[in-house]
């Protein structure tokens, strides 16, 4: 937090928008400094008891030991791999809550009924309001043609708004490794949903809860239809980098100068080392090998991690 606002900012304060977990992080420091609890304990004692959210967790290792878990996969040249869990530390507010789909239906119901469940307050109405209005525009741009089905983009307290084919959608997507899932609420048609995939770098989620969505709106007749699903493969270390020198465009300085650590006040410290004939850069526990494109150019190619979170 400390390094923020040495970071360049991305275009204009006050006249644009930009998606940053760090919100998030801040927010779950702020909640536990006015609270003198754990974030963890504070969405056990705030959200899981009084939602009857029984099989949610904040923890990897605790949710490995019930009876009943995914583990995550994702795609790599067409094939399924395992993954390694992702466990978060002091980023957990941005994306470290595990859950079912039948806990994710009372999370929803208390949206839809805005701050009750079973009858009993649990946000406030005004709150649940303002959170599911647009407090601001991502992309106000009046539709292009007559039939374009969605317009609007806006962002509320931690949902996107839009407009999805006539109906006022509150939705928001999430992904960690081997996981994608998305929410979504249409508060003025009085129904919402979640889709959760144990697949990672895929839009999968998203074409389900588009589908289910289209259906019990009565928008698809009923009938099948065609729709485009992306996919992408997981990033693994390059074990065949060609790190040879561009000898008609070589580099300025011996390899030996580059070596050393370096620190910039918003990304933190790296190190550069050489080993034979290779440069490596080290940060903050990752280890890339620097490959030579021209001159002083260089760019990153993942080579391993030194330990595993």
């Amino acid at each position: 937090m400390q390094r923020l606002p040495f970071i360049k900012e991305n275009a204009e304060p006050k006249n644009s928008w930009k998606y940053s977990n760090f919100g998030y992080l801040m927010l779950g420091a702020i909640a536990e400094q006015v609270n003198s609890k754990s974030w963890d304990e504070l969405i056990r004692e705030k959200i899981f008891i009084p939602l009857k959210m029984d099989n949610s967790n904040t923890s990897i290792d605790e949710m490995v030991k019930q009876k009943d878990f995914s583990y995550p996969y994702g795609l790599y040249k067409q094939h399924i791999e395992k993954l390694l869990f992702q466990k978060p530390d002091n980023d957990k507010p941005g994306a470290a809550i595990n859950s079912s789909a039948t806990d994710m239906g009372n999370w929803i119901r208390l949206w839809l009924n805005y701050g009750q469940f079973e009858n009993k307050p649990v946000l406030s109405k005004e709150f649940v309001s303002n959170a599911m209005s647009t407090k601001t525009m991502i992309d106000g741009t009046p539709p292009a043609k007559p039939d374009q089905k969605n317009f609007l983009f806006g962002h509320g307290y931690g949902w996107f708004t839009q407009i999805f084919k006539g109906h006022y959608k509150v939705w928001h997507s999430g992904g960690v490794s081997g996981f994608t899932s998305d929410v979504f609420l249409f508060p003025a048609d009085k129904f919402g949903l979640a889709v959760l995939t144990n697949q990672h770098n895929s839009d999968l989620s998203n074409t389900i809860a588009n589908m289910i969505s289209i259906r019990m709106l009565g928008l698809d007749q009923h009938k099948p239809y065609p729709y485009e699903k992306e996919q992408y493969d997981i990033v693994k270390p390059d074990k065949n980098t060609r790190t040879a020198i561009n000898e008609k465009k070589k580099p300025t300085h011996d390899l030996d100068s580059y070596c050393g650590e370096y620190s910039n006040k918003g990304y933190g410290t790296f190190n550069i080392s050489r080993e034979g004939n290779n440069l490596y850069i080290t940060f903050p526990t990752f280890k890339f090998i620097l490959v030579h494109q021209q001159y002083d150019l260089f760019h990153l190619s993942w080579q391993k991690k030194f330990h595993n979170r």
